[in-house]
């Protein structure tokens, strides 16, 4: 009787082990993949006075996220020359059609020569007022108390974060729109721009075998 008892046990046991024990789990999931990447568009952009930017819009076409979520957006203005940096407006619009005023009615009554200007939520900063523009980086900034236009493009909602962007499929054209809202002077983002997205892609899961 023992000896049956004794088989029995071994052979539940050798069932047991053969399809993965009863703790294996019904599924595993992966952990999400974050990405950083860095797009740019060497083109300068040209700004006349009082009116749109040539290009308007300028465009960075991202590609290659796989099912990713935005998680985290930069923008960099190369080469920002004006004679008189307050004109300047700056909307990006995401492929989705969110759109955040980057910067608009900033730097005083100064010009502006050669500066590279990085727009970051992490920023210590805000740019300046009523001083002269710097390079460096800076959150998005926008003053004074008249609507900013921008002709053909998706209507901003006033100052907001780049954060607006989150959560988005980062894969599509993003669209720098200028603009030179006054009249008496020109300039140009001589550099171009880059767009630094940070994307997460969802969570897979596998199923177990049993």
């Amino acid at each position: 009787m023992k000896r049956m008892r004794c088989l029995v046990v071994m052979i539940v046991l050798t069932l047991t082990i053969g399809i993965g024990g009863p703790l294996a789990p019904a599924s595993a999931s992966k952990k999400a993949k974050t990405q950083h990447r860095t797009f740019s568009n060497a083109n300068a952009v040209v700004i006349p006075d009082n009116s749109t930017a040539n290009p308007y819009p300028s465009t960075i076409d991202v590609s290659g996220f796989k099912k990713g979520k935005v998680t985290d957006v930069e923008v960099t203005l190369r080469g920002l020359n004006h004679g008189y940096a307050d004109d300047v407006d700056v909307l990006l619009v995401a492929p989705n059609g969110r759109a955040v005023i980057l910067m608009s009615d900033v730097g005083g009554f100064a010009s502006a020569a050669s500066l590279t200007l990085t727009l970051d939520d992490q920023a210590a900063a805000a740019l300046p007022d009523g001083s002269p523009l710097e390079s460096g980086a800076f959150r998005p900034t926008n003053f004074g108390v008249a609507t900013d236009l921008f002709p053909g493009a998706p209507a901003p909602n006033g100052s907001l974060p780049l954060a607006t962007f989150n959560g988005g499929n980062p894969n599509g054209a993003w669209q720098l729109f200028v603009v030179d809202d006054d009249a008496g002077q020109v300039g140009a983002f001589s550099g171009g721009w880059d767009l630094q997205i940070t994307a997460k892609s969802k969570k897979h899961k596998n199923r177990g075998k049993y």
